[in-house]
């Protein structure tokens, strides 16, 4: 892992004829080279040493963009259904907080679970008051926020249709799930390492199945 810029470049020049040989290139445009301490983003992650009391630690994080970008998805989405029943919107915001809790979940995420989650609620919150402009914040606590149908957690205040009695998901119910990391020193172009990456992939798809029954 590299600390400066110097020995980033250096890595940079040294990895030029490795992906010749298998057609690849870097395209100049789209890399910069930064410092592991500055971090750095990518497909929605923030990659970035840490000091810590126990010294540096790398960590993966969801990136601030990706996270400002959900949060305005889900308010665009309430927003758009102004004049909608509450079902609709849970109909509507539970795929899209399903998916993206999935996407972050391998990762440190279990912070961001919680600023989203706070989101979720203020805006339909709003909603909700837009909704029963005349009724008391205390009729519509009643009406719609219950305790937890699954009974997976103790949260009591879980949005519910009072109609269908469907819950509007909470990222923070999704388990952080970390991915099993690969030994430093193996490669897929390694033909000794066959047996371990057969071994790992099937390890991998019986957790997907485990996770999605």
């Amino acid at each position: 892992m590299c600390k400066s810029k110097e020995d980033a470049e250096a890595i940079y020049d040294k990895l030029k004829p490795y992906l010749e040989i298998r057609g690849l290139e870097l395209e100049p445009s789209k890399t910069r080279v930064v410092e592991i301490t500055e971090g750095f983003d990518f497909l929605s992650f923030n990659v970035r040493i840490y000091q810590t009391s126990t010294g540096e630690k790398l960590l993966i994080k969801p990136s601030k963009e990706a996270v400002k970008k959900s949060m305005r998805q889900i308010s665009d989405k309430v927003h758009e259904l102004n004049g909608h029943n509450i079902g609709k919107v849970i109909n509507i915001l539970n795929p899209i907080i399903i998916g993206k809790a999935n996407y972050w979940r391998p990762m440190v995420s279990k912070e961001t679970f919680s600023k989203v989650d706070f989101h979720i609620y203020k805006v339909t919150r709003r909603f909700l008051e837009r909704l029963h402009p005349k009724k008391s914040a205390k009729w519509i606590n009643k009406r719609y926020y219950k305790a937890d149908f699954t009974g997976k957690s103790k949260n009591n205040w879980m949005l519910t249709d009072p109609i269908k009695n469907r819950q509007l998901k909470k990222m923070s119910q999704t388990p952080i799930k970390r991915h099993t990391m690969i030994k430093h020193n193996a490669s897929p172009y390694d033909t000794t390492l066959e047996e371990y990456f057969k071994k790992r992939d099937n390890k991998y798809s019986t957790n997907r199945k485990n996770q999605d029954n």
